[in-house]
Formats: structure tokens, sequence, C-alpha cells
């Protein structure tokens, strides 16, 4: 059975277009994080703060993760068909 990279490809593209999106929403996060807190001073802002850096600092993580597993999933994939290729001229050579 042949391994398809194509397929592994796409899936790469899509985590990276979803690794995309949240990198956006984290710009939107500390764009709106800015504006409140120009805009509100009282004592709850600090809770608000600490959560909202939470936010942004783990949509960060995530969009990472999934470039990198992309990553990871094209190399694993290519790896695949090195081994493949590498047990049909095995067998091509014991056929000889």
């Amino acid at each position: 059975m042949q391994f398809d990279i194509e397929s592994v490809r796409n899936q790469k593209r899509d985590l990276e277009l979803i690794a995309d999106e949240l990198i956006e929403i984290r710009s939107r996060v500390i764009r709106y994080k800015d504006d409140l807190d120009q805009a509100w001073l009282s004592a709850e802002k600090n809770g608000i703060d600490s959560a909202t850096e939470e936010v942004i600092n783990r949509l960060k993580l995530l969009s990472v993760s999934l470039q990198e597993l992309g990553r990871d999933m094209v190399a694993s994939g290519q790896e695949i068909i090195q081994e493949e290729t590498g047990k049909q001229q095995e067998k091509g050579k014991k056929n000889k």
C-alpha cells in the first residue's frame, strides 16, 4: 500500500491555517487587553489582566504546537515513504 504524502501535506496546511487563525485571535486579544488597560481602572482589572495574559500565552503555545505537529507529520510521512521504497527495492533484488 502506497503512503499518501499529499494527504499529510494537506493536513499540515490545514494545521497551519488553524495556527494562523490562532495567531490572529491572539493579536486581537492583545489589542482588546490594551484597550481595556487604558479604559478601565479598578481592583478587578488585575485579575482580568492575569487571565488575559494566560489566554494570550496559551494561544501562542497552541499555534506553535500545531505548526510543529504539521512539520512532524510531513517528516514522518517522508520516512514512511523511504522505508516503503527500501522494502520495494529489497523485494526487487530478491526476485532477480
